[in-house]
């Protein structure tokens, strides 16, 4: 699942760890990679629109369940189609509590 957050592509800019604020957020924990495109594509206009970016964009995922797309957005994933929506939308909701604490 790929989104455009507006809360949450900060989060791929500045080096601010991300965290999980409550329960539903807890896959936050394991950690959040950010997969900058241009370190091995140069400048380019940010999609992932072929299979050499695919591969580079799942490596930097990992064994994570959410990466960051610098300057660009997020990907959630999961088992089932619903797990991968939770936790895109549950990262969206924590980033705001997040700021609330601020």
């Amino acid at each position: 699942m790929h989104s455009h957050s507006p809360s949450v592509i900060p989060f791929g800019l500045v080096g601010v760890k991300m965290q999980a604020m409550f329960h539903n957020a807890a896959f936050l924990a394991a950690g959040v990679p950010v997969f900058d495109i241009s370190e091995k594509f140069g400048a380019t206009d940010m999609l992932v629109s072929d299979p050499a970016k695919g591969v580079a964009l799942a490596e930097a995922l990992g064994g994570k369940d959410i990466a960051l797309m610098r300057a660009h957005g997020a990907v959630a994933c999961g088992p089932t189609l619903q797990t991968a929506v939770f936790r895109a939308v549950y990262t969206e909701v924590s980033v705001r509590r997040s700021a609330c604490t601020s």
